[in-house]
């Protein structure tokens, strides 16, 4: 491992981009000077930084990207690229990094891997022939779930970065000070008890629920197991009183909670269901699902997508069913009875054990009646 240590900088103008080179030095202060690069708004790619460091060329130049945080929308991000002169063999980077906003040191963080984050230095491990990354600081160490504030400002053009005791090396660099995750804390709510509990247990949220826009803290994974919970319980109770609903309580139930861990959704109910969803969750665990049936043509039968035989009935959504109609046919598609719906409420059918076929067109959704 090596460092570029008594050497004086020649600078090198080459179509804009400076070329910091390697000279003989006596002093200290010339030495700390070799390793240094500073880069602000003004260095851009046409006139990046560029510095030699044990045969790998590294060049750095500066740019925004669009972000969320405390301090504004534009996040600064220092490009890095760093290519062999002779390709052959892994090669690692590290370096010492100084944020400065306004003219005041703001301490950073830097992923590092699935542990924590690098405070102050960036150190990209074990690339050949080119890599390009970008110093993306963060301004608080990483959560438990490896998520942390991004450092961003109103306008974008007000950090500079010094990137100091550059270094290049044969074998993978460790951090100076490597700040590990933090746990999650868990107030003493049922929200966060139930969080707590999946968090300890380890019960993963349904892959097919996405947090709604306006939940908040929710994208903390951590705090998603209750926030889903509810959501399911809201969401399957919504069905027994909706009028534009295809698919019964008990339907939607047994369809989603394929994608749940059994515990947790047996928990969940416990500590947030209502008489509603409780009974809704025992008739699903007896095999007692209610169909119902968009209007469409089905097989009268048993099966999967069959329409089995018995009184159903359909409601408008609105005020009133216009110009719909049904009919039963047999096997071999005879009409055995129909109707023209020019105007209704509500209509009511009776299917037939011996009926083959039964089609609804404009009437809205069929449920079982009695």
């Amino acid at each position: 491992m090596r460092m570029i240590k008594g050497l004086v900088i020649g600078l090198t103008a080459v179509l804009g981009t400076t070329i910091i080179t390697a000279c003989g030095s006596s002093s200290a202060e010339d030495e700390a000077q070799n390793r240094t690069v500073i880069v602000d708004q003004s260095v851009k790619s046409a006139n990046r930084k560029i510095v030699e460091v044990d045969g790998v060329t590294a060049s750095f130049y500066y740019s925004t990207a669009t972000a969320s945080g405390p301090m504004g929308t534009n996040r600064p991000v220092v490009h890095v690229e760093l290519e062999p002169v002779t390709p052959g063999g892994v090669k690692s980077f590290r370096a010492k990094v100084e944020v400065r906003h306004d003219g005041n040191p703001v301490d950073t963080y830097y992923s590092f891997d699935d542990k924590g984050a690098s405070k102050n230095e960036r150190i990209s491990n074990d690339f050949q022939y080119t890599r390009s990354f970008g110093l993306l600081p963060q301004v608080t160490g990483p959560r438990h779930d490896g998520s942390s504030d991004d450092l961003a400002s109103k306008t974008g053009k007000d950090f500079e970065f010094t990137i100091a005791d550059i270094e290049i090396a044969d074998t993978p660099f460790a951090p100076t000070e490597l700040v590990r995750r933090a746990l999650p804390t868990f107030a003493d709510t049922p929200e966060d008890q139930f969080n707590k509990l999946a968090y300890d247990r380890r019960w993963p949220v349904s892959k097919n629920f996405t947090p709604p826009a306006n939940s908040g803290s929710t994208t903390d994974p951590v705090r998603l197991p209750a926030t889903a919970m509810i959501s399911f319980i809201r969401q399957v109770n919504e069905r027994a009183d909706s009028k534009t609903a295809v698919t019964s309580p008990t339907q939607v139930f047994e369809d989603w909670m394929k994608t749940w861990n059994a515990d947790m959704l047996a928990k969940g109910i416990e500590v947030f269901g209502d008489d509603k969803i409780k009974e809704t969750y025992r008739r699903v665990l007896a095999g007692d699902i209610e169909r119902w049936f968009p209007s469409s043509t089905y097989i009268v039968g048993t099966g999967p997508g069959q329409i089995p035989p018995g009184t159903y009935q359909t409601t408008a959504s609105d005020r009133l069913f216009k110009d719909g109609y049904w009919e039963r046919t047999s096997v071999s598609g005879d009409i055995i009875d129909n109707n023209f719906v020019s105007s209704a409420q509500q209509v009511t059918v009776t299917i037939g054990a011996n009926d083959g076929q039964f089609t609804a067109s404009r009437l809205g959704t069929w449920k079982p009646v009695g």
